[in-house]
Order: C-alpha cells, then structure tokens, then sequence
C-alpha cells in the first residue's frame, strides 16, 4: 500500500507493522522531519500543555485535597510504641495490627531473641511478670548474656553432652541456675531500664548451658 505525504508530495509504503487504522487516520508524512514541518504555525490543541506566564490553577489553594480532604483519605496516621526500646512511632490505619517495632534494628533483635527463646521458660512465670520478662529477654544486653554462656560451656549441653555436629543440629538454651522471675522479684525490678543497671542479673555464673530435652526436663523438676 502507498500514498503521498501531505507535505513534501512524496510517494512511501506502509510498514508491515502498522495497523490499516493508522495508516488511513494518523499516518499523513512520510518521515518525523515533514511532520515537524507540517506542525509549524498551526495551534497546539494539547488541553495539558502548560504555557509560559500561565497561572497554576491550584495557586494559594493550600491544602487542596490533602488530610480528609483527599478522597483516598484513610484515617491517618497513629501513634504505636515499639516492643523492644518502647519508643513512640507513628504508622498508617492499615499497619495498626501489623507494626510493633520503630526500627528494623529492633525487628532484628526481637527475631534473634524468638530464634533462641524456648517457650517452656515462660511457663513458670506469673501473669503479672510476663511483659517485664519478655522485654529484658528480648535486649541486646540479655542476647549478649545468653551468648556468653554457651561460649563459655562450648556449646555444650551440661547434662547429657549433646552438640551441634555435621548433619545433626542440637537446640540449646541458657537456663539460669536460679529463676530469672525470682531474680526480678527479689531486686524490685519492674521497668527495663532498672534490670540494665542490675549487675546481678547479668552473672555468667548464674546461667548454664541446655539442650531442648534437658531444659524442659529442669522446669518439670522445679514445679514438682
């Protein structure tokens, strides 16, 4: 199929590509240099093209569709506080029952602190030490403690000897000798900046290095 551009007169085919629509409505020139030619003079029929010295039409609308105003308005922001450093931070409505951490350095710590916390420690403590308890387990301090003791026990389970070895993993969990909710109780403890400053809570020699089994088996002991 062929015609003549409008411009120059030029006698050019239709591409294999091109649909037999554009080709008879929008296909007029032969190249982008006599449509550019074609186009001078004439007016811009553009509804969007911004001209020079134009006033914007939201000029001194200040708050034009913002807040409620906004039809996509979902209620704002709210203000939550973080799990683990008890910080304040603001999130949208639709994180209210998802956010629970201001930063994602608390995220990591409060994840590293679940990867090694073994459930069975918190069956002996009361209802009313359950937060406090949670929150000082979940610091970087208690996570350093933690780690000290297997260091110091070698990884080493102290009642059976079972150990981490190629193709067979072993749980461990730093038990502490005496209870960490007896501890909080006997110091006063009740906030967790007071268990930082505690040095008694932080003894090496107070933990000891378990297995899964052995601890569970421990605090089965200790209720009887």
């Amino acid at each position: 199929m062929e015609k003549n551009c409008e411009y120059c007169g030029r006698l050019f085919k239709k591409k294999n590509n091109e649909s037999l629509k554009d080709w008879k409505h929008r296909h007029k020139y032969c190249c982008k240099e006599c449509s550019n030619k074609a186009k001078i003079g004439k007016p811009n029929n553009s509804s969007t093209k911004f001209k020079k010295g134009q006033t914007s039409w939201n000029k001194g609308n200040k708050g034009y569709n913002s807040g409620n105003k906004n039809p996509k308005w979902k209620g704002g922001q709210i203000i939550k506080y973080c799990l683990i450093c008890k910080k304040e931070f603001k999130v949208d409505q639709y994180r209210k029952d998802t956010a629970r951490f201001c930063s994602m350095e608390c995220k990591h710590l409060w994840m590293k602190g679940k990867h090694f916390s073994l459930e069975t420690e918190f069956q002996s403590i009361p209802d009313e030490l359950k937060s406090i308890n949670s929150s000082i387990r979940n610091t970087k301090k208690y996570i350093t403690w933690r780690k000290q003791v297997f260091q110091r026990d070698n990884f080493t389970c102290q009642e059976c000897g079972a150990k981490t070895t190629k193709g067979s993993r072993v749980c461990l969990n730093a038990h502490h000798t005496k209870q960490f909710s007896l501890l909080l109780k006997e110091n006063n403890i009740e906030r967790t900046k007071d268990a930082l400053k505690c040095d008694i809570l932080w003894e090496l020699s107070n933990g000891i290095t378990l297995c899964k089994e052995c601890h569970i088996l421990e605090h089965s002991l200790l209720k009887n």
